[in-house]
């Protein structure tokens, strides 16, 4: 059943009343906000036909623990000095409740056959010169892809850019997959003296990316593969584990058992962590779900169709 617009305001002032609907540990109204907003799939939950995907909700956020509190903590710096230094009194913002994190996002992802589309909230804090409150709008943005190009679609603005059909790329056509034979390729490159600088690049970027490890999670129930990609100058190992099984391929997977598709870990030590929350294989959403621009009061722009 679609919720309705009462149902979304009480799920708001509930958020904002510091009443928590998981993403536990929450201080802010905005981090509360974006963990208690409904799913996508149940707010575009009618106006059209079902069709099968895999999704998952990520909740995360940026840096490690220690990071993060350096960055809370220098925040709390510069508003107290900004108090203390700044008048008239009655002008300024008090802060009267802190952030978990510096930079709070959540991610909801449903991928098909042919065509994915991910929702993301994010919200950052910053401090007004002027007030020394903190500044914490909350970005809400989808973005749909497929063979048909991609669809960036902010959801606060009401604006959609790119190849936005009036369908949402029902009809892409599903991205032909192989195994990859890139060794193969920069070999044939570098025995030939006009590629060989090329193959050279390729190298680079294959040595860089993810590598699979072999090895398998089980992340709320559905198996992924594991993937982890470490920084050529000495960053932080990323983990990425993509789902595996279900009946179909991911329309966002790069190859038939390679990087890409769903993903249900997310671990970037100096980027975004991410917890998933919620994980379902082969399960259906209404087609509404990919056309949230489709709402009265949208303006696309650079319409391909």
């Amino acid at each position: 059943m679609q919720i309705s617009r009462s149902t979304l305001l009480c799920v708001l002032v509930m958020a904002c009343l510091g009443l928590r609907a998981g993403g536990a540990g929450a201080s802010s109204a905005q981090e509360r906000t974006i963990a208690a907003a409904p799913a996508p799939h149940e707010i575009y939950s009618t106006g059209g036909v079902m069709v099968k995907v895999h999704r998952a909700r990520l909740d995360g956020h940026t840096g490690t623990e220690a990071s993060n509190a350096a960055a809370i903590a220098s925040l709390r710096t510069q508003v107290e000095k900004c108090m203390a230094s700044n008048e008239p009194k009655s002008a300024l913002k008090p802060t009267t409740e802190w952030p978990v994190y510096s930079y709070t996002s959540r991610i909801d992802e449903y991928v098909s056959a042919n065509r994915s589309i991910r929702y993301s909230m994010v919200v950052t804090y910053l401090m007004h010169p002027a007030n020394c409150g903190l500044m914490s709008e909350i970005s809400s943005v989808a973005h749909l892809s497929s063979t048909k190009g991609l669809c960036i679609i902010d959801l606060v603005k009401k604006v959609a850019e790119g190849p936005c059909d009036r369908n949402g790329h029902a009809d892409a056509p599903i991205r032909p997959r192989q195994p990859s034979d890139l060794d193969g390729l920069i070999k044939r490159m570098e025995a030939n003296p006009a590629t060989a600088a090329a193959a050279a690049q390729m190298k680079i970027v294959r040595d860089a990316a993810p590598k699979k490890t072999g090895e398998q999670h089980i992340v709320k129930g559905a198996r992924c593969n594991v993937w982890r990609q470490t920084s050529p100058t000495g960053g932080a190992t990323k983990t990425f584990c993509f789902a595996t099984g279900g009946t179909f391929i991911a329309s966002n997977a790069l190859e038939d058992g390679g990087p890409g598709g769903l993903a249900i870990e997310h671990d970037d030590p100096d980027g975004f962590r991410y917890k998933t929350v919620d994980v379902k294989m082969d399960t259906e959403v209404s087609s509404a779900l990919f056309t949230p621009y489709n709402a009265a009061g949208f303006t696309i722009e650079r319409d391909g169709q």
